[in-house]
């Protein structure tokens, strides 16, 4: 009797950690939780300063390609909220679309990017109306 209830109590608690364990969260630095089975985001902001377009991820600072892995997405986003829109080149963007675009300032979701390993540059950014200058190579890209 005493086996039977050990047994029990094993497989209890078997359960209760596989059940636990499917609803976990996971993130890496630089990208926000999503659950297991859910899209994973990269979040870019983008902003201009001195005319100059520049982009990063929340708390580091501004980078000219950031790396996304093939099947996440992105959500672009500027800090104060301000209208923006960023353009791939026709037919060379690794996501959906080639231009992704705020009106009033809100984030914007790319959907999963599925584009091949490489580089995707961006050939023109716009913060609150204002066109800005691009750093030669500034985008994303997919390392492996």
């Amino acid at each position: 009797m005493r086996l039977r209830r050990l047994f029990l109590a094993a497989g209890l608690a078997g359960f209760v950690l596989f059940s636990t364990s499917c609803n976990k969260q996971t993130a890496t630095p630089n990208q926000a939780a999503t659950p297991k089975g859910a899209l994973s985001t990269v979040i870019i902001q983008l902003s201009a300063v001195a005319g100059s377009c520049q982009q990063a991820q929340p708390g580091t600072a501004p980078i000219t390609s950031i790396g996304i892995d093939q099947g996440q997405q992105i959500e672009y986003e500027t800090p104060n909220s301000v209208p923006f829109e960023v353009q791939f080149p026709s037919g060379a963007s690794p996501c959906s679309s080639t231009t992704f675009s705020s009106a009033n300032g809100q984030p914007v979701y790319t959907g999963a990017c599925q584009g091949g390993n490489g580089s995707y540059p961006y050939s023109k950014m716009t913060i609150n109306g204002t066109q800005c200058t691009l750093a030669p190579g500034m985008g994303v890209h997919i390392p492996h």
